[in-house]
């Protein structure tokens, strides 16, 4: 199936997108391994407004659309989300993050999409994408809300799937040299000259359930040979000045 992933980093978000987007890597390398075809549209890096977008996509070949994000991106999904209809009606649209998985029925109200995911969506999305390639029953896939008849749907959050079976991403795919060079999260006394900074995680999830966020899924923490084999192939590829965590609770455990 061909998937399209939309990240919503649109200039008229207002908001600084240059770190490393963490949950459209993993969901295309899952969906990458089991034979699909993914494309990535990252508009900050190609300039590309909301506007724009029917220009962008009205040639593409995919079959689905994935956005999502925080709260704060609503008002610019929504337009994205109208705009796709207009010049794809025939396409699906999904939507997933944090805002759905504090309240996926609002979403799912507000924006009018075919689908969401409330949770982490690495287990729910293929299983999605796999019904609607072969036009089979998604109605109890964990993490999957929508509509019928009238009616939602709300299949609660999405299962996990386990850190070790996640694949690294398709580097290629995302536009390394701008992730890799962003200087927002340097300390000021650092950015003496033009460093790279990776940006990695070691542990998923966070017990809390804050509306500007939700993670809404037990913390899980990488083996410390999981850890030390992605890292040595980050540092391998691209030899990066510092290494920038941005685990949610990594503090949680002590050991």
């Amino acid at each position: 199936m061909k998937i399209m992933f939309i990240h919503p980093d649109f200039p008229e978000t207002w908001s600084d997108d240059s770190i490393f987007p963490f949950g459209y890597a993993s969901l295309d390398a899952v969906l990458t391994r089991q034979g699909h075809e993914v494309e990535i549209l990252i508009p900050s890096t190609s300039h590309l407004s909301v506007n724009d977008l029917p220009e962008r996509i009205k040639h593409s070949k995919a079959e689905l659309f994935a956005l999502g994000g925080l709260f704060p991106y609503m008002p610019v999904i929504e337009k994205a989300v109208a705009k796709i209809k207009a010049v794809r009606p025939d396409a699906k649209i999904v939507l997933g993050g944090q805002m759905v998985t504090y309240s996926p029925q609002l979403v799912l109200k507000k924006t009018g999409v075919d689908f969401c995911i409330a949770g982490e969506g690495e287990v729910a999305l293929p299983k999605l994408v796999d019904c609607l390639e072969k036009g089979k029953d998604y109605s109890n896939i964990s993490g999957l809300v929508f509509q019928r008849n009238g009616k939602i749907i709300d299949n609660g959050l999405g299962e996990t799937m386990p850190l070790e079976e996640i694949p690294m991403p398709n580097w290629d795919k995302f536009p390394m040299d701008y992730y890799n060079r962003s200087p927002w999260f340097l300390p000021s006394w650092s950015r003496t000259k033009q460093q790279i900074v990776v940006a990695w995680l070691l542990s998923r999830g966070c017990p809390m359930k804050c509306n500007f966020c939700a993670s809404g899924s037990a913390t899980r923490y990488k083996s410390v040979e999981q850890a030390m084999r992605e890292l040595r192939e980050i540092n391998d590829r691209f030899h990066p000045d510092r290494i920038l965590f941005c685990d949610n609770f990594l503090m949680r455990n002590r050991r």
